[in-house]
C-alpha cells in the first residue's frame, strides 16, 4: 500500500508506445476487496495524453457513472459486474444518456438470456463441458434470489434439459406474487 507506482508505471507505458491503458484502482495486496481509489486513476488521467479506462467496482450503473464522475476516465471496464447481468450496459447506457437509468429486465427477458447462454455454450463447448461450464453463471443470473435448492440443483446438472427446466423453475418463482412477497424489494 506504501508503494503505489500507478502514474510512474502508466507514464513509462505511454513513453514505450502504449495507445491506451486500463488501470484497476486497487493495489495488488487489496485484489477484488476494498476501496477503489478514484483519486489514483484520476492522477493517473491527468499524467497521460492517451485514454485511460478505468476498472475496479463497476458492479452497478451508478458506480459506473461515479468512476466517470471522480476520475475523468475515458471509459469503463465492466467486468464481474456483468456476470449474470449483461443488462448493466444498457442500464448504464441509460443513465448516462438521461439520468435515469432504464427498469431491471422483466423475468423473461432474464430466463431467455439464460437459455440463450446456455443454448450457447452448448454448442461451442459440448453438452457436458457447456453446462458444467454455465453451472457458475446459473448462480450468477439468479444472484439475490431466494432459491438455494435450485442452485443446488443447477450445480449438480450434467445435461441442457436438467439445466432448462431449472431455469423454468426459475421464472415460474420469480412470476409467483407468495415468492417475491419474500424478496426484498431491490431484487424485484
Amino acid at each position: 500500500e506504501t508503494s503505489v507506482n500507478a502514474v510512474e508505471i502508466a507514464r513509462l507505458a505511454e513513453d514505450a508506445g502504449v495507445k491506451a491503458i486500463v488501470i484497476h484502482g486497487r493495489t495488488r495486496k487489496q485484489m477484488y476487496s476494498g476501496e477503489v481509489d478514484y483519486n489514483i486513476i484520476r492522477k493517473v488521467k491527468e499524467a497521460l495524453s492517451i485514454p485511460v479506462i478505468a476498472s475496479g467496482a463497476a458492479l452497478a450503473p451508478g458506480l459506473i457513472k461515479k468512476m466517470f464522475n471522480e476520475t475523468g476516465c475515458d471509459g469503463v471496464a465492466v467486468a464481474r459486474g456483468a456476470l449474470g447481468n449483461p443488462w448493466i450496459f444498457r442500464e448504464t447506457a441509460g443513465l448516462l444518456e438521461t439520468g435515469t437509468a432504464p427498469a431491471a429486465p422483466e423475468v423473461d427477458e432474464i430466463a431467455h438470456t439464460m437459455r440463450a447462454h446456455l443454448a450457447s455454450n452448448v454448442e461451442f463447448l459440448g453438452e457436458k463441458v457447456g453446462v458444467i461450464h454455465f453451472r457458475k453463471f446459473f448462480a450468477w443470473y439468479t444472484r439475490g434470489l431466494v432459491i438455494r435448492d435450485l442452485k443446488v440443483r443447477a450445480y449438480l446438472a450434467c445435461t441442457q434439459e436438467e439445466m432448462m427446466l431449472l431455469v423454468d423453475e426459475v421464472q415460474k418463482r420469480r412470476r409467483s406474487p407468495s415468492y417475491n412477497a419474500m424478496m426484498k424489494p431491490s431484487l424485484l
